[in-house]
């Protein structure tokens, strides 16, 4: 009884490691054929990291309860993430064919520097000229002209950044004065000069349905939310 015991315990610890060899292999296909594909998929990055949970008999299926992919230095269309992290849940992988299937859901969440998002909106804002723009406790600023009537004016305005439509950026103006004279530029005209600036940014049409939920200032950056699509998604 003693030996039976015994043999039951070997050939249990026996096939946990056997099970762990052969699940490894199946673990790391998975997490690099993601890492690899996800730069052509959505955008380069300096790195790319994916880690996965479950089990073997759930890898051995091509099954995947939940991933999450950890992009590092993304460059995105215009746009320069520091960080950007993918999660998604029950995701079907192709064993065979090393690609995803599908996937249930997909989020993200993302950080742009200050420094970034300036360099962003400077470089969408072509109405205004010699723009200055600067960000401070979550607040953009700008100083430049908008000529209207063949009249140049100066101007400085204080705005928090908002998202519409899962994918425009949008300052909404708090403040806009006539520089140097602290007067307050009359509502018709700073609603031309709103309406040449707005959208600050616009994310292009992608490959996985990327919607932005919220853009939110944090200390020294911003911070992105949004789904993606996870029919889109699962073509990685």
């Amino acid at each position: 009884m003693v030996y039976l015991k015994h043999f039951i315990i070997i050939l249990t610890i026996g096939l946990v490691c056997f099970g762990q060899l052969y699940a490894s292999p199946i673990k790391d296909s998975m997490t690099k054929t993601i890492e690899s594909t996800v730069g052509n998929k959505f955008a380069p990055a300096e790195k790319w990291e994916c880690d996965i949970n479950g089990n073997m008999l759930d890898w051995v299926q091509g099954k995947i309860p939940k991933l999450k992919l950890v992009g590092t230095n993304v460059k995105y269309d215009k746009m320069s993430l520091r960080k950007i992290d993918i999660f998604m849940t029950k995701i079907k992988f192709d064993l065979l064919k090393k690609r995803l299937k599908s996937c249930e859901t997909a989020t993200f969440t993302a950080e742009i520097t200050d420094k970034e998002m300036t360099s962003l909106i400077k470089e969408n804002i072509s109405a205004i000229e010699k723009p200055i723009i600067s960000s401070k406790n979550g607040l953009i600023q700008i100083q430049g002209q908008y000529k209207i009537n063949k009249i140049k004016i100066n101007f400085a305005l204080t705005s928090s950044l908002s998202v519409r439509n899962g994918k425009n950026f949008v300052l909404d103006i708090e403040n806009m004065t006539v520089t140097n004279y602290n007067v307050k530029i009359p509502k018709w005209i700073q609603n031309k000069i709103v309406n040449s600036i707005n959208p600050v940014y616009t994310f292009p049409e992608n490959k996985i349905g990327l919607f932005v939920n919220s853009i939110t200032p944090v200390n020294g950056y911003f911070s992105l939310s949004g789904s993606l699509d996870p029919e889109k998604v699962s073509k990685f």
